[in-house]
């Protein structure tokens, strides 16, 4: 489909030139306007219509030409996943199959909104980072993938309300550009409630928002909004014995919806999008494990090409901190420091490089 598309696009290009030259063929002898002024008709019409030709190209090829296949998407979701996140056992299979649900459905009656809570370093942005991968050939530099931290707004009221009319018409602007954008909205529990509210429109089950169809469209929230609960439970759970892995989706997907209704001033409580109930995966990051920082320390060094023993492994492991103070047990920081402590570890232990 894709490469149907740009077929077209180039044919269309090819227009203004045979425009020119059927102009100039059925120009008559005894035109009563001057031939040069026939043909600079033709000439300027020719060129303007290649310049509008030239801007949707550009659009189309931004957005389609960039946007993988379907089984490419497939591929690289399942792959990826599995090789560089570690310890989501829950979030993983929830991503992955409602995604390619999502991208199957030529028509979905709306916009995918998927929000992704835990704490700092289990995973969120970095699984936002293997989505953006999979749909796009340029990841996240992407110009279809849209990135707001919500720590970077002003709680002026003036702020706030030019902010929200400019988050509005950039998020319609940039669905009229690619109707498969994907936004990314970092630390959505920073954000005021009014101003997540602006997003209800393209979330919603419309069809068109001011001309614009939203619902190939994904959102992604991502928030500390329940992590504590979610800790807690993960913590009951292991000091009962029982495995990690066999924590029921439907126990953790509660709590962090509860969470998300009832916990902190800002972000998704009393927004539109939870009283409507637009919020279509409430998707948990459990806290990791030391086993799984040192998989993250392993595949770091892999991917820079970094050599360490496994008594360097461990060393770099141990310098991060766990909890509960009484029994540790998770990586307070997760895998969010693995890339400046095992850098660290080189130049003390490695001064020279």
């Amino acid at each position: 489909m894709i490469s149907e598309i740009k077929a077209i696009v180039d044919w269309l290009m090819r227009i203004p030139l045979l425009w020119i030259f059927v102009s100039l063929l059925l120009v008559s002898p005894t035109s009563e306007e001057p031939l040069s002024l026939v043909i600079g008709s033709s000439i300027v019409a020719g060129f303007s219509y290649l310049g509008y030709v030239k801007q949707w190209h550009k659009m189309i090829m931004e957005c389609y030409g960039e946007r993988r296949e379907l089984k490419n998407i497939e591929e690289r979701l399942t792959t990826n996943f599995r090789e560089k996140l570690f310890g989501q056992h829950l979030a993983v299979p929830i991503l992955v199959n409602v995604v390619l649900k999502h991208k199957r459905n030529q028509t979905p009656r709306k916009a995918l909104t998927l929000a992704l809570h835990g704490i700092t370093g289990t995973g969120k942005n970095y699984a936002s980072s293997i989505i953006a991968d999979a749909l796009f050939e340029q990841g996240m530099r992407s110009k279809n993938v849209h990135l707001i931290n919500g720590n970077l707004h002003n709680d002026d009221p003036s702020f706030i309300n030019t902010f929200k009319a400019d988050l509005f018409n950039w998020i319609k602007g940039n669905i009229s550009t690619c109707g498969d954008s994907l936004f990314i909205f970092d630390e959505v529990d920073k954000l005021p409630v009014q101003v997540i509210d602006v997003i209800k429109p393209f979330v919603d089950h419309n069809t068109k928002v001011e001309g614009v169809d939203p619902r190939r469209a994904i959102f992604m929230f991502l928030s500390n909004t329940g992590s504590e609960r979610i800790n807690r439970h993960t913590l009951e759970h292991n000091q009962k014995q029982k495995s990690r892995e066999s924590i029921p989706i439907i126990e953790i997907e509660r709590i962090v919806q509860e969470a998300a209704f009832n916990q902190g001033d800002g972000g998704f409580k009393d927004s539109a999008l939870i009283s409507h109930h637009l919020i279509d995966y409430f998707v948990p990051f459990l806290p990791l494990t030391r086993e799984h920082v040192i998989l993250c320390i392993k595949q770091y060094a892999r991917q820079e090409n970094i050599k360490l023993s496994q008594e360097d492994v461990e060393s770099i492991a141990s310098n991060l901190i766990y909890f509960p103070r009484n029994d540790p047990v998770f990586a307070s920081s997760g895998c969010k420091q693995i890339e400046e402590k095992v850098n660290l570890f080189r130049f003390l232990s490695h001064p020279e490089l």
